[in-house]
């Protein structure tokens, strides 16, 4: 424990409900069950309730930032319409 009584550790181990996954991730929660179900993103059931560790979380967002979305580039330049030569 710190001298201001935040301890690093037991934050990140602490568990968060479906729907505050749903807030850190931007997405619904059916969303994070299909990501639990799946196994992307470990989760427990605790009673009836689903629940995600916050650190998990974390790694979700970092891991999902290092990759980016996924490219749409093409090798053939995109040319608009109103650019386009013709014959």
């Amino acid at each position: 424990m710190t001298l201001a009584g935040h301890d690093p550790d037991h934050e990140a181990h602490q568990l968060m409900t479906v729907a505050e996954v749903a807030d850190a991730l931007r997405v619904s929660r059916a969303t994070v069950y299909r990501l639990v179900n799946a196994g992307s993103l470990p989760g427990s059931r605790v009673g009836k309730s689903m629940r995600v560790a916050r650190r998990v979380v974390q790694d979700f967002l970092r891991d999902a930032g290092a990759t980016g979305p996924p490219s749409t580039t093409t090798d053939t330049p995109t040319v608009a319409p109103h650019q386009r030569s013709h014959p």
